[in-house]
């Protein structure tokens, strides 16, 4: 079942905690760690995890690194609509940590974090878009699929805006 919630103060906390973890695991002249997702954007609400965009100084490793993960209780998570493949691994049963792991100039990492400092500077959009988090919840309740399906267009909207190329989502 999916559940969307408010944001949550320990989600902070979490992505310092496994920041650090991971920048312990593989170095920092390796990897860089930065929040990105809900969990990045103050008062945005999101599904209980903690996204985390891992950045691979040099992009040959980041399949290394990945495959590492793997090995340490991570899973892949299916790429339905982004295309991107997400590790994922449960803390508790409900809250989850998924990292991205890409290299360091790659369009993803790029786009990530252009959509997390756009939600940030633009709270207004950060709040449309918790409604519709909501409201695809509401609809779906418990299809991972289509609630990234749901939120595909408002991404893209908000990647557009990001890079200065449209109107503000609405």
């Amino acid at each position: 079942m999916i559940r969307v919630v408010n944001h949550q103060s320990n989600w902070q906390t979490l992505a310092q905690q496994w920041s650090r973890r991971l920048a312990d695991e593989f170095t920092p002249d390796r990897v860089s760690v930065t929040p990105i997702g809900a969990a990045a954007v103050p008062e945005m609400a999101g599904r209980d995890e903690v996204d985390l965009l891992v950045t691979v100084h040099d992009a040959g490793e980041a399949k290394h690194i990945a495959d590492s993960l793997l090995a340490q209780r991570f899973y892949a998570e299916p790429a339905w609509t982004s295309g991107l493949s997400w590790l994922t691994h449960s803390i508790d049963g409900e809250s989850r940590i998924r990292l991205l792991v890409v290299g360091e100039k790659s369009k993803e990492a790029i786009d990530a974090l252009a959509i997390r400092d756009h939600l940030r500077s633009h709270p207004q959009v950060a709040g449309a878009f918790s409604a519709l988090k909501r409201a695809i919840v509401a609809e779906i309740s418990s299809n991972a699929k289509s609630y990234e399906s749901g939120k595909a267009q408002f991404f893209r909207e908000v990647l557009n805006a990001a890079r200065g190329s449209c109107e503000q989502p609405k």
